[in-house]
């Protein structure tokens, strides 16, 4: 097996694409409803606080509570049904949502898609680690996780332009139907690519949930960057969720026009962030030692004027531009995180270390920090007015990022004990 392995196959490459169209699926889903927002928010008579719950805590409280559950399935089982089972669960709840009556309808479909979106990330990344050679471990990582960014500009600039003549509603209905057809695809085409090896590579462990958990938080270097991560994760949705609204209410920009800018940083700016920090990790790996750790330090310390250039600064054109270099920030962290998660981790809790990454990054930012956001913007509207949402962001995000650097030089340390 090993041997094929180092010769990819076709079938390994149209495998990594179907993969990497499941990323684009589900950041395309996920991040549907932030260029939405407002309109939803001015049909239903919605709160700040309230439309953090819908883009935060809705999605969030499933997609955390099951996300570590379906991670340890991701280690003991075929990944590939899974992750179309998964694919299917969460493109009918976005469908779904497009039939909302009220707040509480959305906030119950928005909750399904969370369910459905819960082991995407720990099946994804697991899959992808066994698709091509380790030696092409960088590339393949690359490959997924440029679906980020493509999935959500597109969900930027397909539903901002989608809202403008169809509706919110329709817009939802629409993106549905795509992940139904994939699900489709992925489980008819794929073949999970550990079945036939992983009694003789020991990948599985056969414990309860509860022992390996035990094991692999016995390791500080999993600790820390399980933190590192959230961090990271909380600038990704928080800017995701906010942006748009922002620049509608401070720049007196159109849904069409902030969906257009913001697709353009996420897709294009974003996708070389993304692409560009894990082809940037495999030429520094020769050269230093855990690359992945100061690249993701460096993209911390970057964020911060990038923050306040976009949220503190009154020119339109500045804040743009702040607004790219944030997106390259929020969108180049995935693979090094990705591939720093499972170095630390090892091959058999590979699936449930992802998955309690992304779960703490989940609840801590759209569980906690997006409606914690919007209550803070209400609060600071009676002073501030439209720029309210912008402070809201600064306070939140700029600590964030002090404590992912901090997180990180302890990731350093820890994988040299280690």
């Amino acid at each position: 097996m090993e041997s094929q392995l180092n010769k990819p196959s076709a079938r390994s490459y149209f495998a990594l694409l179907l993969l990497f169209f499941a990323a684009v699926l589900n950041l395309f889903d996920r991040q549907l409803i932030n260029i939405l927002a407002e309109d939803i928010r001015i049909e239903f008579g919605l709160t700040d606080g309230q439309l953090g719950l819908l883009t935060g805590a809705a999605f969030g409280l499933f997609y955390a509570g099951l996300g570590i559950p379906i991670g340890r399935l991701v280690d003991r089982y075929d990944r590939v049904k899974l992750l179309s089972l998964m694919l299917l669960v969460w493109s009918v709840f976005t469908l779904s949502c497009g039939l909302s009556i009220s707040f509480w309808t959305l906030f119950l479909f928005r909750m399904g898609v969370g369910a459905g979106e819960a082991g995407a990330q720990p099946a994804l990344t697991s899959i992808t680690a066994d698709i091509l050679p380790k030696s092409r471990s960088g590339f393949a990582f690359g490959v997924l996780y440029l679906g980020h960014p493509l999935g959500g500009s597109l969900g930027l600039l397909v539903g901002g332009y989608a809202a403008v003549e169809f509706g919110w509603r329709t817009t939802f209905l629409l993106a549905g139907i795509p992940g139904i057809l994939l699900a489709i695809m992925v489980f008819m085409f794929m073949r999970d690519p550990r079945n036939s090896r992983h009694a003789e590579a020991g990948e599985i462990f056969e414990g309860s949930l509860w022992e390996a958990v035990k094991i692999l938080f016995s390791k500080a270097a999993v600790r820390w960057v399980t933190l590192a991560q959230a961090c990271s994760a909380f600038l990704a949705y928080a800017t995701a969720a906010w942006v748009p609204v922002f620049f509608i209410r401070v720049h007196d920009m159109t849904t069409a026009e902030i969906g257009g800018y913001a697709a353009l940083a996420v897709g294009v700016v974003g996708g070389i962030g993304t692409f560009g920090s894990a082809a940037f990790c495999d030429v520094l790996r020769p050269h230093v030692s855990r690359p992945e750790s100061k690249v993701l330090i460096a993209l911390s310390v970057l964020s911060v004027p990038a923050l306040w250039a976009t949220f503190a600064v009154s020119n339109s054109a500045v804040a743009l531009i702040g607004m790219f270099v944030l997106t390259f920030s929020a969108y180049a962290w995935l693979a090094p995180s990705a591939r720093l998660t499972q170095i630390a981790s090892g091959p058999s809790h590979r699936g449930l270390a992802i998955a309690f990454a992304t779960s703490t990054g989940v609840i801590l930012s759209l569980c906690v920090g997006l409606p914690i956001i919007g209550v803070i913007s209400d609060f600071l509207t009676t002073d501030f007015g439209s720029r309210a949402l912008g402070y809201a962001l600064l306070i939140a995000l700029i600590p964030a990022m002090i404590i992912g650097i901090v997180s990180h030089l302890q990731v350093l340390k820890h994988l040299r004990e280690e």
